[in-house]
Formats: structure tokens, C-alpha cells, sequence
């Protein structure tokens, strides 16, 4: 059988074997367990809308650990092994009622990366023909596996090149921008739509700090939000408690990036608190030029989570907008 040239994951490739390649196998209980070495697991894959996840009657785990028994004899082995009658069935075949067992091991080099599982209550179905066949089979899946690794390598390096070119084109713009800024309102709508240029985007915002005679304030002359648009032009205390995550910033003097996995931590561990709706993943800036200073920050409420290489841009963006500020003020004293 060939593969469909648009698949170029190992879930798409088992959503093909499914729909295309497991029905022409034989009246067995068939389907595949695919390796996440993150979770030390081989798991069986979602199925698509139109396929089942198994090709049966019976149903099978959704997983096995990498430490499974099995997996150490097809490791080592490096083909096929019939477990079960007349013999016995060890770790997680144990929990399948099907007496006959078929696992048939695919190689990506040398690195075991899916299980091919094959079920029959009938212990002479697994001919030394048959499980010569499939070990076949499961060889083209190693190389195509191989192979979608290879794109998928040469896909990623190509994406960072791609990255760092806008990188350094949306760091130039807004270096010139600042530079040239005339009116700082337009130049704040200019960084925003710079930065969207690489980054998700749609809630950003630019507070600084306020002196008055009671004390400091934490300043929005810009807060683009789908959620808190009511932040735009106000004015929040800067030594609040809890602190606000921009106060927070602006008192430790250095990039913030939360996501969800250590977005609590970070604001119990400093007694944070996220004002109007908490993010999903926020990340912002300080600067401090002469007399000024305030925070750039970026905030999304879906899946979008930020990362370390945002906080580059983040940085720069900060420093440009505290220095078009200083810019502005030294040249409205001149006047």
C-alpha cells in the first residue's frame, strides 16, 4: 500500500493504517500504540470522526508504560512475538480478554516507536507467514516514520530561520518608529501592530508610572483588550496588596512570563494577583530611562501561550517605547 503524501504525523499515519491498511489484515482485533516519551508511554491515538479505535470486537488498553515486559522482549528481539495460548501473556496483555496475541514492533533506526497490536481468540491465526507479512509492513511504517522525522526537522529549522527573519525585520521597524516618533499615542498603536507581526497579540497594553502628592500610580495611556477594554486611560495604585502584575514587574526590574504551569506559583510565592480576567499566559517588560518608567505587556485568554524567545521581543519593545518617551519629554522642555 502508499501512503498519502499529506501525512506527516505519526497520528495521521495511524489514522491512515486504520481506515486503509487494518481492514484488509484479516478478522482480527487490530490497532496501534504510538511511543510519547514525554509521559514514558505508548498510547493508542485518538480516533478520527470516522474511524473506530479499534478494528474488532474487543476492546484494549489505552496504553502500556515503556517499562512494560513486552516492550523490553520487542527491544530486544527486534521482530515479532506471539504471547498468550498455548504460552503465557505477561504486563499489559494480561488486561485483554483475547487469548492470542500478536505484537509486531516498529523501528524508527533504532528506536522502537509504535506497537502494532494484533488479537485473535483462534491460537493458529499467527502463521510464521503472516507475522513475516506484517513485519514487513511494519518496516515501510519504520522508514516513512523516519522519514516524516527528517521533514519534520528540516520544517522546524526552516520555521526558526523564517522566525529570526521577521525577528529582525519587526525589531528595525520599531527601532525606526520610535526614533521618528512624532505623536506618542500613534507610536503606541505602531508598536502594537509591529509586534502582532510576530507574536499573538490582540491584548496589549503600556503602563507607566505616575507621581503624585499620596504617592506612585501605574498609568495605561494605551490598553488594547478584548476582555478589560475599561483599563484604557485609568489609573491603578502602584503599591496595592496584593501587587498587580505590572506593579510587580516594575519592582522587580525584570521580564515576567507566566503560563499555565507556573502562573500560580509565581503569584502565591510573591503575593500576586492578575487585575480584571486572569490570563491564560502574560508576559511583560520593564524599562527605566532617566525619570521614566513603566511596563510593555502582552496577555492571551485562549491557547495561546507564551514562550521564552517572546521575552527578546518584549525587552526591546520596552526599552524603544522608554526611550521615544525620553525623547519627548527632552524635547517638550526644549520647546
Amino acid at each position: 500500500a502508499t501512503c498519502d503524501s499529506s501525512i506527516q504525523t505519526s497520528e495521521q499515519l495511524a489514522a491512515f493504517l486504520r481506515k486503509d491498511i487494518f481492514p484488509k489484515l484479516g478478522d482480527f482485533t487490530i490497532d496501534i500504540y504510538l511511543r510519547y516519551d514525554s509521559a514514558e508511554l505508548f498510547l493508542l491515538p485518538e480516533p478520527d470522526k470516522e474511524e473506530s479505535s479499534t478494528h474488532g470486537n474487543q476492546p484494549l488498553p489505552q496504553s502500556f508504560s515503556t517499562a512494560d515486559p513486552n516492550v523490553q522482549q520487542l527491544q530486544n528481539l527486534k521482530q515479532p512475538i506471539l504471547a498468550g495460548a498455548p504460552g503465557g501473556a505477561a504486563g499489559f496483555l494480561l488486561k485483554v480478554p483475547i487469548s492470542s496475541h500478536l505484537l509486531v514492533p516498529v523501528f524508527r533506526e533504532e528506536e522502537l516507536a509504535a506497537v502494532i497490536y494484533f488479537g485473535s481468540n483462534s491460537p493458529q491465526s499467527f502463521t510464521p507467514e503472516y507475522s513475516k507479512s506484517i513485519e514487513t509492513l511494519a518496516k515501510v511504517m519504520g522508514s516513512r516514520l523516519k522519514s516524516m522525522g527528517t521533514i519534520q526537522q528540516l520544517q522546524n529549522s526552516i520555521a526558526e530561520v523564517e522566525y529570526s527573519e521577521r525577528l529582525r525585520t519587526a525589531l528595525h521597524e520599531i527601532s525606526e518608529e520610535a526614533q521618528n516618533a512624532v505623536d506618542i499615542n500613534s507610536l503606541y498603536v505602531k508598536l502594537h501592530h509591529l509586534v502582532s507581526k510576530i507574536i499573538e497579540a490582540p491584548n496589549f497594553y503600556i503602563g507607566l508610572i505616575k507621581r503624585r502628592t499620596d504617592g506612585k500610580y501605574i498609568h495605561f495611556p494605551y490598553f488594547a483588550d478584548d476582555n478589560d477594554p475599561e483599563f484604557q486611560g485609568a489609573e491603578l495604585k502602584f503599591n496595592d496588596s496584593p501587587l498587580s502584575l505590572t506593579s510587580f514587574v516594575l519592582q522587580s526590574r525584570e521580564v515576567l512570563l507566566l503560563t499555565p504551569e507556573n502562573f500560580d506559583r509565581v503569584c502565591l510565592s510573591n503575593n500576586i494577583v492578575a487585575r480584571g480576567t486572569r490570563p491564560t499566559s502574560w508576559l511583560g517588560a520593564p524599562f527605566y530611562l532617566d525619570e521614566i518608567s513603566g511596563v510593555v505587556a502582552v496577555q492571551s485568554y485562549d491557547s495561546t501561550i507564551y514562550t521564552e524567545k517572546d521575552k527578546e521581543l518584549m525587552a526591546f519593545v520596552a526599552r524603544q517605547v522608554g526611550a521615544a518617551l525620553s525623547r519627548k519629554i527632552a524635547v517638550d522642555e526644549l520647546k
